[in-house]
């Protein structure tokens, strides 16, 4: 049986896993030998976490790290996902069980992994960390691709970049990132969220940032020509790449994108151990999906156009099937550490007698 003690601790070294936005989407209750995990409505209210499919991949990060995690402590985990009908927020129950495994050789990276927004060397992937993220996806049905070449890369830099484009013109997109935004340690403490320091931003780049934080600044720089020369610059951190991945998916049900996540935090711990920096990049498939459903009333027609089209050139270059969802992308490469690291929340848990 599991104590509340090492229930606890599980958690806090699990509760290092990403989520769109530093947003956290998670809560506990511990029962017995079982810790169930909540969804939080809502906390992550953007454009982009469309049908909460973007926490729902957070949880399965989540997931994933709880296992391992557990298994330092010799405990195996067996996980049921949605084990209630009646109750959507309820996204999984865990099940622990003292079975003296040996520990997961990722659990020792569990604090390592993070987003890393520098720009990267100019060096290729070599063949063992190529190959060793690709093991990663090997016996799943999910689709990891990865793109090297250079002209892929700067065709699918382009494409991504729009996302900048988007912070300037849309003001439900500005308006939640400038939200989250924490400008000072102070901030960042009071309610973590994302830090300006985890941007990277160059010098001149904080002054704009600065100057985008209200919604009038963000038009003022717009109308001088902000709104197209921002993506330019993004485009460039992206080239740095040594490769950008993406990984379709075959449906579009819950348990699909929960499971996503627990692979792609396998993925992303491979490379924290491996020294290679990762960064998602996964903003523009989350519109297009809202457009494809006909949800989409807060981006106007000319943005949709756009976004279509620079989605359709990426799945064109990643060759994904009609009918499969493109449902990540990410960037990774070879670069110094970050400047700074998103702060994580305690675990909220409730301890049921």
């Amino acid at each position: 049986m599991i104590s509340r003690d090492d229930a606890a601790a599980i958690l806090g070294a699990a509760i290092n896993a990403p989520s769109g936005d530093n947003a956290q989407p998670w809560r506990f209750r511990f029962e017995g030998e079982r810790v169930f995990l909540f969804n939080k409505a809502g906390a992550d209210s953007t454009l982009y976490n469309f049908r909460e499919r973007g926490s729902l991949i957070g949880h399965g990060t989540l997931i994933e790290n709880i296992v391992i995690a557990a298994s330092a402590k010799r405990f195996s985990v067996s996980v049921r996902l949605f084990p209630r009908a009646d109750e959507p927020l309820r996204i999984a129950e865990l099940e622990f069980e003292l079975a003296r495994i040996p520990p997961d050789p990722l659990a020792a990276h569990l604090q390592a992994r993070t987003t890393n927004r520098k720009p990267y060397k100019k060096k290729s992937l070599t063949k063992e960390d190529r190959d060793a993220l690709l093991a990663t996806f090997a016996d799943s049905k999910f689709h990891l691709s990865l793109a090297e070449d250079q002209s892929d890369i700067a065709a699918l830099a382009n494409a991504i970049s729009l996302n900048e484009r988007l912070i300037l013109e849309n003001r439900a997109i500005h308006d939640f990132l400038f939200g989250i935004i924490r400008w000072n340690d102070a901030e960042e403490k009071a309610k973590p969220g994302m830090h300006i320091k985890t941007f990277e931003l160059p010098g001149p780049g904080k002054l704009v940032f600065r100057l985008m934080k209200t919604w009038r600044g963000a038009e003022r720089l717009a109308k001088l020509g902000f709104s197209k020369a921002l993506p330019k610059q993004t485009a460039k951190l992206y080239v740095s790449s040594a490769a950008i991945g993406a990984i379709a998916i075959a449906d579009d049900q819950r348990e699909t994108f929960v499971n996503l996540g627990r692979r792609f935090e396998r993925l992303w711990l491979t490379a924290a151990a491996r020294g290679i920096s990762l960064q998602p990049i996964t903003g523009l498939p989350y519109l297009y999906m809202r457009i494809k459903a006909g949800e989409a009333d807060a981006l106007s027609p000319e943005h949709q156009k756009a976004i279509v089209e620079r989605v359709e050139d990426i799945r064109r270059i990643f060759n994904v099937p009609s009918q499969a969802t493109l449902a990540m992308l990410f960037r990774v490469g070879y670069g110094p550490p970050p400047s700074a690291h998103s702060k994580k929340e305690p675990p909220h848990i409730t301890f049921v007698p």
